[in-house]
């Protein structure tokens, strides 16, 4: 499932950064996270990269995500464009439930690496 994830997030930022005859000057971004639909279709966070961004800031997996830059969560499409249009070298915050406490990580956002073409 998670490389399953990664594989629709990579998918995601190519058609949205990398297809057509004009390639954009901006690369996505990634705060280095896969989210997936919980039961009641809330966006959890379902894994976290070991050393990355978002681990270093303290999110974990099982953590909710209700809104991100202060826009609400709705979907996991959502959030993944959300992530993926946030300027790398920013700082993302990232509103979670964890435990039922709500908190607030901020998370730098570093540029997601996508294959060179040939």
């Amino acid at each position: 499932m998670k490389s399953l994830m990664l594989a629709m997030v990579l998918a995601v930022a190519a058609c949205a950064y990398g297809a057509g005859s004009e390639r954009q000057e901006v690369a996505p971004g990634t705060i280095g996270i896969a989210v997936d639909s919980g039961p009641d279709g809330r966006v959890v966070i379902s894994a976290v990269a070991p050393n990355g961004p978002a681990a270093r800031a303290g999110l974990r997996a099982g953590d909710i995500v209700m809104s991100c830059d202060g826009r609400d969560v709705s979907s996991t499409r959502q959030f993944e464009e959300l992530v993926l249009g946030a300027q790398p070298g920013s700082v993302a915050r990232v509103r979670v439930r964890r435990g039922g406490e709500p908190r607030t990580v901020e998370v730098p956002v570093e540029e997601l690496p996508i294959a060179a073409d040939g």
